[in-house]
């Protein structure tokens, strides 16, 4: 499998432009001849917990998520990007997604392991192990930024038979 790591400057709650970046980085990617384009975690909103949470609504996130699905579509590259989306007893989590080259979602996973103040005052953690799926027909476990921090994390993930360990981190 052919993966392309987009690392880039995004403005909080600058939705256009940072789906702009994204969609300029899958473009080169896929010309590239990559099958798979990791973007950083909450890159679409810019990393800014604080911001998020009073400012970013579902309907926000649903609007994100349905043009990030399309930016793989268009393009024909899996697409692995964060968005803050539900968590657990509805609160809301940090989450990542994997979509195929056609848009559909395969997995999703909300992060366990909070960073830091900013992050534990605006999310609440996931509950679940890493999400395995395949893509590309490669055994892939995704987890995000500091849970990478905790060697149980890809402990878990490589038990439960992954193969390779996508981590979008903010930082």
């Amino acid at each position: 499998m052919r993966l392309a790591v987009y690392q880039g400057n995004a403005e909080p709650l600058a939705f256009d432009a940072n789906l702009a970046l994204v969609d300029r980085a899958a473009e080169e990617a896929s010309a590239g001849g990559a099958e798979l384009l990791l973007t950083p975690e909450l890159f679409v909103t810019g990393y800014a917990p604080a911001l998020i949470s009073s400012s970013v609504t579902p309907a926000d996130v649903a609007r994100l998520a349905g043009k990030l699905t399309g930016i793989a579509g268009r393009h024909g590259i899996g697409l692995l990007y964060s968005l803050p989306g539900p968590g657990p007893a509805n609160d809301r989590g940090i989450t990542a997604t994997l979509v195929d080259a056609a848009g559909a979602a395969l997995a999703s996973y909300t992060k366990t392991h909070l960073f830091g103040p900013a992050e534990r005052a605006a999310f609440r953690p996931g509950v679940d192990a890493p999400a395995i799926t395949t893509f590309g027909g490669t055994r892939v476990g995704i987890a995000l930024c500091y849970d990478i921090e905790f060697p149980e994390v890809a402990r878990a993930a490589a038990l439960r038979g992954a193969e390779l360990l996508l981590v979008p981190t903010a930082l």
